[in-house]
């Protein structure tokens, strides 16, 4: 399960076998109501018993997912939330660094969206992933790496993300109810947040120069 590709095997004159693979890398825990399981890039599931305590605590969240992976070890997750949303922990971990941007910004997880509650419409559109801090802070990101989108690139959310935070000097201030919208093309907005109101529901927001 561990194994990406096997890029050569080849027989040596000593009469000795190598073989050269590429081997997956983890860049998310899932959590689910059945417990944590962990992912690469492609949304494959990895063994757990190989995974030691201390990484399951190294790498980043992936929270709001419905789905159970009972079996796939090895395979792809089928639930395009999982494969979207380890896109978006891969690329918030460049060089597979957390420290990098995860630590730096404080986040704690990546929240898929409930798309149970989306009308018809919205059903129909990639889906609206967030980000949260350590302090509960939501940063709304908004589609995935690998939606067809109207939406600012990755490396141009990359960017807001880095001018908020220098800005602000971290994304949970300033305080109060509210999301950091960095998916917008006019550039970066608050909206202020009521209980369990959805930032797309806000009538008021703040640009951010």
């Amino acid at each position: 399960p561990w194994i990406m590709a096997v890029n050569r095997v080849e027989k040596t004159r000593q009469g000795r076998i190598e073989i050269d693979v590429t081997y997956r890398s983890p860049v998310a825990v899932v959590e689910t109501f059945q417990g944590l399981v962990s992912v690469d890039a492609e949304g494959v599931v990895l063994p757990a018993g190989d995974i030691r305590p201390s990484d399951w605590e190294r790498l980043p969240r992936l929270k709001g997912i419905r789905t159970i992976a009972s079996g796939l070890t090895g395979r792809k997750w089928n639930d395009p939330l999982v494969l979207s949303g380890a896109k978006l922990c891969s690329a918030l971990l460049p060089q597979g660094n957390i420290e990098t941007l995860w630590k730096k910004y404080g986040l704690l997880a990546v929240v898929a969206p409930d798309r149970t509650r989306e009308s018809a419409e919205e059903a129909l559109q990639p889906p609206v992933f967030e980000l949260l801090t350590q302090k509960q802070r939501r940063i709304i990101w908004g589609h995935p790496p690998d939606a067809e989108s109207h939406e600012p690139s990755v490396a141009k959310k990359l960017e807001r993300l880095a001018q908020y935070f220098k800005k602000q000097k971290s994304l949970d201030l300033p305080p109060g109810n509210l999301a950091v919208d960095i998916r917008r093309l006019s550039g970066i907005q608050l909206l202020p947040l009521s209980g369990a109101t959805e930032p797309r529901q806000s009538r008021q927001e703040t640009h951010l120069r």
